[in-house]
């Protein structure tokens, strides 16, 4: 048998099964983005605060002053619950120097030379614990349960930072059924692929705010850790935008596992809260979670009974290493038959140079050879 054909027979199936795929493994499930922009809101938290300001004569006067902190929820039920960042809802340090700036500002209190040191400044602030929150949309989002002029929601729950950094506000009397994201079940492994979304401020800043959409940044699980408080997060591989706190992380499903948390300025590094830490805080708090995919059949947010979900598919690292193992196999058996026929090339040339080699030579007299033309 030609060794030639023998190549193009071994090779054939090998690249026809190349072409058609690995046997019919489903694909990764699509966000459904339209859901998840219908889902996601803005949460504004401000404050007012009393600073007293005193002079140098050993008077003193009270200012008032607001600030607050612009972050992202998303509904989780639909009776008008949604998540947020607990540092999104609680005073600090931050909200702090934005009221004394405030005060400072609007008053022309700066000194005539250089500016304060908001961090050795040591006037009184006093503010109110619980803020006034705003929950909004932008108006190009298509189908919102809300809009842009947005409307107050009240704090009914919310963790410290190290704690769990989950918040529960909720719109009393809001139907917002129908934008529901699910909760996912499971906690994503590392290297899974995962899509946050948020409202980054420094582009409301450049742009019409009322008309930005959500912003969805790809990514993948990088780590699983854990505060110092003994509460477990996950680390991302991506950069968090300021703004975005309080965003969802979803996983390839669409399913919710965690809350934007933190992440360092100019580096591609977050943290989002922990899925099962987050599905605690919810039940705590009361909110009847939708069935997540794969979940077998359980009351959803509006009590009623959910569908068994369709299973769920393959991942596609599954598809990646069946698709990386035909190819190697594919590649081994090419340099085997080409070893094979690149063998017997070399022992055919050896046998005609022997052959040639004892046969016995023409004659100068041989009519074919020796006369010119």
């Amino acid at each position: 048998m030609a060794m030639k054909p023998l190549l193009r027979a071994s090779l054939v199936p090998c690249l026809a099964l190349l072409a058609v795929g690995v046997p019919a493994l489903p694909a990764v499930a699509d966000i459904d983005t339209d859901q998840v922009m219908r889902s996601t809101v803005w949460v504004d938290s401000s404050w007012v605060g009393q600073v007293e300001v005193p002079y140098s004569d050993d008077t003193s006067q009270r200012f008032t002053a607001t600030a607050g902190k612009g972050c992202t929820g998303f509904i989780v039920s639909g009776a008008g619950d949604i998540v947020t960042a607990g540092h999104c809802v609680q005073y600090d340090d931050a909200v702090r120097k934005a009221l004394l700036q405030t005060v400072i500002n609007e008053n022309k209190l700066a000194p005539t030379s250089g500016q304060f040191n908001l961090d050795q400044l040591t006037w009184t602030v006093r503010v109110e614990s619980t803020p006034t929150i705003s929950i909004g949309q932008p108006s190009i989002v298509k189908n919102a349960p809300f809009d842009k002029d947005g409307i107050t929601a009240r704090l009914v729950a919310a963790q410290d930072p190290e704690a769990g950094d989950n918040a529960l506000v909720q719109v009393v009397g809001k139907d917002t059924a129908g934008t529901v994201l699910p909760i996912a079940e499971q906690a994503p492994k590392v290297r899974d692929h995962i899509t946050a979304v948020g409202f980054p401020s420094d582009t409301a800043s450049i742009t019409e705010a009322t008309r930005q959409s959500p912003t969805f940044k790809e990514g993948s699980i990088s780590a699983q850790t854990v505060s110092k408080k003994g509460v477990p997060k996950l680390q991302l591989d991506g950069e968090l935008i300021s703004g975005m706190s309080g965003g969802p992380t979803l996983n390839a499903a669409g399913e919710v596992v965690g809350v934007n948390s933190s992440g360092f300025t100019n580096r591609n590094e977050s943290f989002v809260t922990d899925t099962a830490t987050l599905r605690t805080f919810l039940e705590q708090n009361g909110v009847k979670l939708t069935a997540a995919a794969g979940a077998s059949t359980t009351s959803g947010s509006n009590g009623a009974a959910a569908q068994p979900a369709a299973p769920q598919a393959a991942s596609t690292s599954d598809n990646s290493l069946t698709t990386t193992l035909i190819v190697a196999l594919c590649v081994l058996a090419a340099m085997v038959i080409a070893g094979a026929v690149y063998l017997f090339q070399q022992r055919r040339k050896t046998t005609l140079a022997t052959a040639t080699a004892s046969a016995p030579s023409l004659s100068s007299g041989d009519p074919d050879h020796g006369h010119s033309s």
